[in-house]
């Protein structure tokens, strides 16, 4: 059994996220709390899941950016082994190792899928309706345990949506 088309339909899938999808979700993150005014609901959304911040340190120096992003660049990444034929390490030859890139990109593109469909669901409640989004952030802001900036910054986008 050897997986067929797999190639194509993870290339068409990435290649549709990355250039059709992905504008168009940036510019609606863009415009994420002009609707209420808001300085500090931008920030709360650049700390839900799919959009916080990866730090990867690269010869001592620090990149940042989004999880989303990072996982969108390893998906592509994966795409060297497929262009690349490399001979499997150790001589070794069975179904799993003669395979491995295929399943590699496979498996990063249904990883970035399931992101996608989550980054996808923030960001229409970031710019969904008011109501379901002040209920989101009191639920994140009672789960906060510590006092820190970001609960801060929960209070006050709780402020301005009441206000709202």
């Amino acid at each position: 059994m050897t997986p067929e088309y797999i190639i194509e339909i993870c290339v068409a899938i990435d290649i549709a996220i990355l250039s059709i999808a992905y504008p168009i979700i940036v510019d609606k993150i863009s415009s994420i709390g002009d609707k209420y005014s808001s300085e500090y609901i931008p920030v709360l959304f650049n700390n839900e899941f799919p959009q916080k911040s990866v730090t990867v340190k690269i010869n001592q120096k620090e990149y940042g950016t989004s999880f989303f992003k990072f996982t969108l660049f390893a998906t592509l990444v994966s795409f060297i082994f497929l262009i690349f034929k490399f001979e499997p390490i150790f001589g070794w030859d069975n179904w799993l190792i003669n395979n491995s890139a295929k399943l590699t990109v496979l498996c990063l593109t249904i990883f970035l899928i399931v992101l996608f469909f989550i980054w996808l669901g923030k960001v229409a409640l970031y710019n969904g309706k008011s109501k379901t989004l002040l209920t989101h952030i009191i639920s994140n802001y009672n789960k906060s345990k510590a006092d820190t900036e970001l609960q801060s910054y929960h209070l006050k986008a709780i402020n301005e949506l009441a206000f709202y």
